[in-house]
């Protein structure tokens, strides 16, 4: 009796001995992901942290975990040489969600980061690939860094820094790894047409996404003021040719207005101005629609000094992208310290695989 009751705690336990391996993001477990990229130290020394959110971890929830697995890509037809990485490996639970990710590499840990393998790996020689779907998670199409202090996960994104270099005299060309992206489907569109060819404005952004950061670009007359106007699109532009300034028209109803001074640079005639602009991270902000215009002043060609560009709309996405992780990293490092900040990316990540007992 008291066998056959050991036995079914045994079964029922889910923390029980056998080990539990979970491939992020799940829909690429056994099949190629649509992007490729480099890890951290496999052939170039650099940075590199993966911000995982908690719904992809739930099944190693109060597990210790022992491993870490990454695959090569099979979209590039070539076998690949062997090489050796030397790495440092620190996990951390209970940072920021993806979506929130810091440029700031300290800011993504949770509490007291576990530094979980310090050493060198060896990355195999893999051969061709044979086709889709033939990398499969074991050497010598896939790379397992065995760490040598396990982490206890019990909730919360997880954070997984690499920082790495390719041991000196050991290196292989490229070891690319497989990557999953998305894009969102926010939309841009440009209304209207510049009245003063030196003066001009562009955004830029990664994801069209509630939370994103949205870059803003001018380029005008130096020393004149600009003004740039954030708000909706006018339904009828005002057309400024009574005020003095044919061809100008303001396309937007600002809500918010944000002024600025073309710099002086050497003799430069025509210099460059770039502000970011952070979105809030709320769901309501989905589907919504704004628009980007500038004004400088004083600018010459009409009466009142005065110049516009064009309008550009954007158009949030309609739903937020499942996507299950962020990255963040830093350029080439070959210096004996890495930065404190890197670059972070929402919309790839590797396709990784977390084992825990």
């Amino acid at each position: 009796m008291r066998l056959r009751c050991l036995l079914l705690l045994s079964v029922a336990s889910p923390t029980c001995g056998l080990a539990q391996a979970v491939v992020i993001p799940g829909a690429h477990a056994d099949r190629d992901a649509p992007g490729l990229g480099d890890i951290a130290g496999f052939a170039q020394p650099f940075r590199q942290q993966i911000v995982l959110r908690a719904d992809e971890l739930a099944p190693l929830r109060g597990r210790e975990l022992v491993s870490l697995w990454l695959r090569r890509d099979t979209q590039l037809a070539m076998p690949l040489r062997p090489g050796k990485a030397d790495l440092v490996v620190l996990l951390s639970a209970g940072g920021p969600h993806p979506s929130n990710a810091s440029a700031v590499f300290a800011a993504n840990h949770g509490a007291a980061p576990v530094e979980v393998f310090r050493g060198t790996v060896d990355l195999p020689a893999a051969p061709m690939p044979s086709g889709p779907g033939s990398a499969g998670w074991k050497s010598p199409t896939a790379v397992e860094i065995k760490f040598t202090t396990p982490f206890r996960y019990t909730q919360g994104p997880l954070c997984v820094e690499l920082q790495g270099r390719p041991t000196k005299g050991q290196q292989t060309p490229a070891w690319p790894v497989d990557h999953d992206t998305w894009v969102a489907d926010g939309t841009s569109a440009m209304l209207g047409r510049t009245s003063d060819p030196r003066l001009q404005a562009m955004a830029v952004w990664e994801n069209l996404v509630p939370g994103t950061r949205v870059t803003m670009h001018a380029s005008g007359p130096a020393q004149a003021t600009a003004v740039c106007m954030i708000g909706s699109q006018r339904q009828v532009p005002l057309d400024l040719a009574p005020a003095g300034a044919p061809n100008c028209a303001v396309l937007v109803e600002p809500w918010l207005l944000l002024s600025f001074r073309f710099p002086r640079v050497k003799a430069d005639a025509v210099t460059r101005l770039e502000h970011q602009v952070q979105l809030a991270p709320e769901p309501c902000l989905l589907g919504a629609s704004f628009a980007i215009q500038w004004a400088a002043s004083p600018v010459d060609g009409n009466q009142a000094k005065l110049a516009t560009t064009h309008a550009q709309v954007l158009r949030l996405a309609n739903c937020m992208p499942a996507f299950p992780g962020a990255v963040i990293r830093t350029g080439v490092a070959p210096g004996p310290t890495f930065p404190d900040e890197g670059q972070v990316v929402r919309n790839q990540m590797p396709v990784l695989r977390l084992v825990g007992r």
